[in-house]
């Protein structure tokens, strides 16, 4: 894992930081109090979660934290990922977001995020909730101030217990101590086996009575067939005696509903009689000599579309005559004022005496042509009058004849509603003669009783040729469920022998190989760890007279004149170049792993607190000559200030500021 970004609001000191780390050796340098372990601090928050909402800015209620960092695939190709948390000082760790290398982004609660890290990383550990960051991570990546020691300063179960964990051999004590999990697991299965396979002889005489307990039933069941059989005879003729008498009762409620329907359409159709008769008698009153009026009606044209027609053509004839009376008036007119003129008033002729009598003679005969239209207009208005009053009585006797046809359509209704008054007499009087001979109620209550009564007995011996079945049923699974039970049995006896031979296996070998094989694994890595450390440890004390070692428990060793003395008993500086060699050796050592986590980066926070000036020169060597690809130290001292990136911190008024150089 290689760290590349960190960005920070509202944590600590921080208003805000953006940090982009540089591969290579880093030191974060400051005044002591001005922030430096605060950067650390936000980097395992970022990854693991751990206690943000303690560490918000006073006056502040939100934080954030992201992180990017980049790691090798199992192709050896680097992959970055950036990680976002978000807190909030009343609601604590709110969702965060992983994007990943392909541009993905997703959303995690803050547990679901700290599990998809650990993912990532390929960090095999369960965490407590208090604990918060791996022992892995602690041991071999990161190291706060004052914890360079403290690998060393416990006991050596927790050391071994963290070391399994970072070369991952832990697998090999949780294989042996499953494996007798499961070997005393098998041997308590064994025991329960054991106890009930005593029952067998028992399940065996169970089984032979039922048996014969079956056989009984089906003998009884044959004899209850037969019975159910003249049983059921006897209900179906009752039943059916019974409908038969129930279907007769309920065409009683038909037919009286029948008679009643007849009887109201009678009423009906009697009803309609009466309005029709008095509708009549109304007619009759209103139009008096009824014989008369029809002559009179039959004497008149049918339609007066004809007396129309000729209306017309007298009016026409009538214009025309009024057109040429006109015009004989204008010519008299004419005649007469050239006669009294003696002159032409368009051309002003003279008109002589002899022209003038021939005036006198033309106004003569044309008065007369006047007088004889006169006669004609005159015997045309005549007619038409005549042709009006034919029409007026034509109307008149249009609504006379409706009520003549209204007396006629009455009567005739009348005929047919009295028919139809007789049809319903006779088919009420049918049927009330049929509803008389349908049986009686006491009849058919009395059915019905021998109807119930057959058919409980024949439900009362099917019911008890069921429950025989259901006996012969479960009897015959209780039989098989037995047998079952009994082969079942016979099978655990043969398990039995099988699991003796599994725990005689997990005992007598696998158990043995495992411990030989985690016994090779932890001396190989055991040597490998006591090269690396003598030589870190070499390379820090350039004292002849110590010899220095890593024993079987991984707890460094250091004689002097052939007198071995304990970690506790050693002076500080060695204790601190003991420590420093430790994690250095871990480190490198966990980075050589094929698979798993193999941490690039080395975070040490004020690593050489209480070094001389020359050791401090040493530690600053060594970091520097070391090949992580990535290595960040915190410390105030001058020594380290030959590293690659230099980040500076500062602190005024309570908040904290970085500079960055090369």
């Amino acid at each position: 894992m290689i760290l590349k970004k960190l960005k920070v609001k509202n944590i600590r000191s921080y208003k805000t930081a953006d940090i982009e780390f540089s591969k290579g050796k880093t030191l974060i340098k400051g005044d002591i109090g001005s922030g430096k372990s605060s950067i650390m601090l936000a980097i395992e928050m970022a990854l693991f979660g751990t206690d943000i909402k303690q560490h918000i800015r006073k006056t502040k209620d939100d934080a954030t934290i992201e992180l990017e960092f980049e790691i090798k695939n199992s192709e050896g190709n680097n992959e970055t990922y950036s990680i976002t948390r978000n807190v909030n000082r009343k609601k604590g760790q709110l969702q965060g977001e992983i994007i990943y290398p392909d541009g993905k982004k997703e959303t995690w609660s803050p547990t679901e995020l700290s599990a998809e890290i650990m993912k990532i990383l390929e960090i095999n550990e369960i965490v407590e909730k208090k604990q918060g960051i791996p022992e892995v991570f602690r041991a071999t990546v990161s190291t706060r101030q004052e914890e360079l020691k403290f690998i060393l300063q416990g006991n050596v179960e927790k050391r071994l217990s963290t070391l399994s964990k970072a070369f991952e051999i832990e697998s090999y004590k949780n294989a042996i101590k499953k494996s007798k999990e499961i070997s005393l697991e098998i041997k308590k299965k064994i025991i329960g086996k054991q106890a009930i396979t005593k029952n067998i002889p028992e399940l065996k005489k169970k089984n032979e009575e039922r048996k014969n307990q079956i056989v009984e039933k089906k003998i009884k069941k044959e004899e209850m067939k037969k019975e159910l059989d003249l049983k059921r005879e006897t209900k179906d003729a009752e039943t059916k005696e019974y409908e038969s008498i129930k279907e007769q009762r309920n065409q009683i409620i038909q037919i009286k509903g029948s008679i009643q329907s007849k009887m109201e359409k009678k009423q009906e159709k009697l009803k309609r009689i009466g309005i029709n008769d008095n509708e009549i008698k109304n007619i009759k009153e209103e139009l008096g000599d009824i014989e008369n009026i029809k002559k009179k009606i039959n004497s008149l044209p049918t339609s007066t579309t004809e007396l129309e027609n000729k209306k017309q053509e007298i009016n026409k004839e009538v214009n025309l005559l009024n057109e040429k009376k006109g015009e004989k008036d204008m010519s008299i007119n004419s005649y007469k004022n050239l006669s009294q003129k003696h002159k032409c008033d368009i051309c002003g002729r003279e008109i002589s005496d002899a022209d003038t009598s021939e005036y006198h003679n033309l106004i003569h005969a044309t008065e007369k042509q006047k007088n004889d239209i006169v006669i004609k207009l005159k015997n045309y208005d005549e007619e038409h009058k005549k042709i009006e009053t034919e029409i007026t009585e034509i109307h008149k006797s249009s609504g006379l004849k409706n009520k003549i046809e209204q007396i006629t359509k009455n009567e005739g209704e009348n005929i047919t509603l009295k028919e139809e008054v007789k049809v319903l007499e006779n088919e009420i009087e049918v049927e009330e003669i049929n509803l008389n001979r349908l049986p009686n109620q006491e009849l058919l209550e009395k059915t019905k009783k021998s109807a119930d009564r057959a058919v409980d007995e024949f439900d009362k011996v099917r019911m008890e040729l069921r429950d025989i079945d259901n006996d012969i049923e479960r009897d015959g699974r209780e039989r098989e469920e037995k047998e079952r039970e009994l082969k079942k049995l016979m099978d655990e006896k043969t398990e039995i022998e099988r699991m003796q031979e599994i725990i005689d296996w997990l005992n007598d070998y696998f158990i043995r190989t495992v411990e030989i094989i985690e016994d090779q694994v932890l001396s190989s890595i055991n040597e490998k760890f006591n090269d690396q450390f003598k030589e870190w440890f070499y390379m820090l004390v350039d004292d002849k007279s110590k010899t220095v070692w890593i024993n079987e428990e991984f707890t460094p060793v250091i004689e002097e004149m052939k007198h071995a003395q304990e970690y506790k008993n050693i002076s500080g500086g060695e204790k601190a170049s003991v420590a420093l060699a430790y994690r250095l050796a871990l480190n490198s050592l966990v980075r050589q792993q094929p698979t798993g986590f193999r941490p690039e980066l080395l975070m040490l926070d004020e690593p050489t607190d209480g070094f001389s000036k020359e050791l401090r020169t040493k530690t600053s060597n060594i970091l520097l000559g070391i090949d992580n690809e990535q290595v960040i130290i915190v410390s105030h001292e001058l020594e380290f200030e030959k590293f690659e990136q230099i980040i500076r911190v500062t602190k005024e008024n309570n908040v904290s500021d970085i500079q960055i150089s090369y």
